[in-house]
């Protein structure tokens, strides 16, 4: 477990706000914030609640709150409802970025998280008009990386024209690279990460997550068995990465200028998408904005 990170206020009186924006894996990263924050707070001088997508956690003598909002695919989508977000085909709503985007305004910190959900299979679908609801849906299918190059290029569109980069922090994190079997790096051969504490040295190590092989599908397991505990470790990287951005948060005073910045945690995965969405073209948004377009797709339900 990583230890404690401290919270600061803004010091000039304004509540400081830190939330998050993602999907499952995006709570478990601000769960293992709060577990460590948590710690270091009398009873009394911290609450939880949850209304409807958000979840607000308040420091009262710091005049801190960091939220989680559930937003698993960043435009509005069919999975919207954190307690109903199981559904057999994902879908997302062309040019919907401000449904969530609303609730991103006039905080110091934004972490916004996104990736997983995109790629359960091969294509996704996108709802060019009407209702998720309908019985015949308006959809067309694209290639999942393409649909999300989309939602990242919306994103990224969002943030540049609403954003005070000044004012707020922002982080983006994509792939949680996972490290469930200790033998990829010399360990024994049926371990995981359960009580692995030191460094992989080996330079050229990439796990068998990476974005390497392009045309692979994400398929990330927790192994829900009631046995040992080093048999339901999650291998994600949570704690280290509550470290990391934790101590980035601890510059975000008021006393230290706020320099623009989109930080891209796990560099190596989020250079590569996020180069796709900016400089690609990001040929389907423009194949929806404009109508036309000679992006890969195929005809929808």
């Amino acid at each position: 477990m990583a230890a404690p990170t401290k919270i600061t206020s803004t010091g000039n009186g304004n509540p400081m706000a830190a939330p998050y924006r993602g999907d499952s894996l995006s709570r478990g990263h601000y769960s293992s914030m709060l577990c460590l924050l948590q710690k270091t707070i009398p009873h009394n001088a911290k609450s939880l609640e949850q209304v409807g997508q958000k979840t607000v956690f308040t420091a009262k003598e710091y005049n801190a709150t960091i939220e989680f909002y559930w937003m698993p695919l960043l435009l509005e989508s069919n999975a919207d409802n954190p307690g109903k977000h199981r559904v057999d085909d994902r879908i997302v709503r062309v040019g919907s970025i401000h449904k969530h985007a609303q609730h991103w305004k006039g905080v110091h910190i934004l972490v916004l998280h996104s990736y997983l959900w995109w790629f359960k299979d091969e294509y996704f679908k996108i709802l060019k008009g009407g209702s998720f609801e309908d019985e015949v849906k308006d959809v067309e299918e694209v290639l999942s990386k393409d649909a999300y190059r989309m939602g990242l290029q919306s994103m990224l569109e969002w943030v540049k024209k609403n954003v005070d980069l000044t004012e707020t922090r922002v982080f983006f994190t994509g792939m949680s690279p996972t490290h469930g079997r200790s033998v990829e790096w010399g360990g024994e051969r049926n371990g995981s990460c359960y009580n692995e504490t030191s460094m992989v040295h080996d330079l050229n190590y990439e796990g068998p997550k990476s974005w390497k092989k392009t045309e692979r599908w994400t398929h990330i397991y927790i192994q829900e068995t009631m046995g040992a505990f080093e048999s339901r470790t999650t291998c994600q990287s949570w704690a280290l990465w509550t470290s990391v951005i934790g101590a980035s948060f601890a510059y975000s005073t008021a006393k230290t200028p706020l320099k623009p910045s989109l930080r891209l945690i796990h560099a190596r995965m989020h250079a590569q998408a996020l180069t796709l969405a900016a400089i690609s073209g990001a040929a389907v948004y423009h194949h929806f904005q404009n109508r036309g377009g000679d992006n890969p797709t195929r005809s929808g339900d």
